[in-house]
C-alpha cells in the first residue's frame, strides 16, 4: 500500500467531522467524484460526510442516486462549524470558490484529490496526477486501499469520468476508458447512466441559445464571447456547457469565454478552447481549471469582467 494512501486511511479513520469540499458550479467530475469518495467512507468507516459545493447544480445530475440528501450548499454550514477534516475533490485551488475555501480554511486537517495540470499542494496530504478525470484518482486510491468499490460508488465514477471527458470525446489518452471499463465491471450500468446525462430542462437550453445568439466574434472569429447578466443566470443550468460546446463547434472559433453574473458585483467566467491551453488565462484572473476548460471567480461587474477578459485574450490572440 502507497503511504499517503495509508495516512489518507489513519486521517479518515481519526476524524469524527468530515467534509468534503469541491468547486464552484461543480460538473461532473466534481459531484461523482465527491459522492463517490462519501459512499466509500461510508461503507468502509462507518460515517457519512456531506458534499459541500457552492453555486449551481446542473440538473441532468439529480437523477443520482443521493444527490440531493448528500450534496449540500456552503448556506446550509455554520460560520463556526469547523471540521476534523476537509477533503477537497476536483478543484485546483483557485476554482474552489470564496465559500467552500472559507470552510477548508477552518478545517484541522486536510486532504487533496485532483487531476488538473496547474494544481498546487494546498492540503496537509495532497494527492495529484494529471490524468483525465479526478474519479480516476479515486479509483487508484480505492483500489490501493484495498476498499470493496461497490456498484453505487461504481456509478459515481463512471458518471465522473463520462461527463468530464465529454462522453469520451476529449480523452486525451485510453487510462479514461481503461478506468471506465473498470467501473462497468464493478457494476455501473454505461448504457443508463449515458442516456441520463444526455439530458436537460427547458429553460436551461432556451438560455443557452440565447448565449450563443448574444455572442461575439472577436480577432478574426478566434474569439466568441457572451455575457449572462443576473436576471438570466438564474434560468441557466450550471455552467452553460451546451452554448459552450455549440460555439466551439463554429469553424473559426479557437476560443470561448461566457460571463455569468451569479450575483450583483461576482462573475464567473468560464473558458474553453478547441486545442490551445486556457487554463493559464484563468490562472492569470486567480481561477483554474483543465488545458482546454478553465474558470474564474471575478469580483466585479460584467462590463469591467470582459475588459479583463478580453485583456487577457489580447496577450495570445
Amino acid at each position: 500500500m502507497d503511504k499517503k494512501v495509508k495516512q489518507l486511511i489513519d486521517k479518515i479513520a481519526a476524524a469524527d467531522r468530515i467534509v468534503i469540499i469541491t468547486h464552484h458550479n461543480p460538473d461532473g467530475d466534481a459531484i461523482g467524484t465527491s459522492l463517490a469518495m462519501a459512499e466509500l467512507i461510508r461503507a468502509h468507516f462507518g460515517k457519512l460526510p456531506p458534499c459541500i459545493h457552492s453555486g449551481t447544480l446542473p440538473s441532468n445530475l439529480n437523477w443520482l442516486p443521493n444527490r440531493a440528501e448528500w450534496f449540500k450548499s456552503t448556506d446550509t454550514i455554520a460560520d463556526d462549524f469547523i471540521p476534523d477534516l476537509a477533503i477537497m475533490i476536483d478543484t485546483s485551488g483557485g476554482n474552489t470558490g470564496a465559500e467552500s475555501m472559507a470552510i477548508f480554511n477552518r478545517a484541522r486537517d486536510s486532504v487533496k484529490i485532483d487531476h488538473h495540470q496547474i494544481s498546487p499542494d494546498i492540503a496537509n496530504l495532497n494527492f495529484h496526477k494529471i490524468v483525465n478525470s479526478t474519479a480516476q484518482v479515486l479509483l487508484e486510491i480505492a483500489k490501493d486501499a484495498g476498499w470493496k468499490i461497490s456498484p453505487l460508488a461504481a456509478t459515481y465514477l463512471y458518471t465522473a469520468i463520462s461527463t468530464d471527458t465529454g462522453r469520451f470525446a476529449w480523452a486525451d489518452d485510453s487510462s479514461a476508458f481503461t478506468a471506465a471499463a473498470e467501473c462497468i465491471d464493478l457494476g455501473a450500468n454505461a448504457r443508463e447512466i449515458d442516456e441520463a446525462i444526455n439530458v436537460s430542462n427547458r429553460d436551461n437550453i432556451v438560455e443557452n441559445a440565447k448565449i450563443i445568439i448574444n455572442a461575439e466574434f472577436l480577432y478574426d472569429g478566434k474569439l466568441a464571447i457572451s455575457l449572462v447578466p443576473f436576471a438570466d443566470y438564474q434560468k441557466l443550468d450550471g455552467k452553460g456547457g451546451h452554448a459552450m460546446d455549440w460555439l466551439r463547434e463554429i469553424d473559426t472559433v479557437e476560443y470561448v469565454a461566457i460571463l455569468k453574473e451569479s450575483e450583483p458585483g461576482i462573475v464567473h467566467a468560464s473558458l474553453r478552447s478547441r486545442r490551445l491551453p486556457v487554463h493559464t488565462i484563468a490562472a492569470s484572473l486567480g481561477g483554474g481549471g483543465h488545458v482546454n476548460a478553465a474558470a474564474a471567480r471575478l469580483e466585479t461587474d460584467l462590463d469591467t469582467a470582459k475588459e479583463m477578459i478580453l485583456a487577457a485574450f489580447k496577450e495570445v490572440l
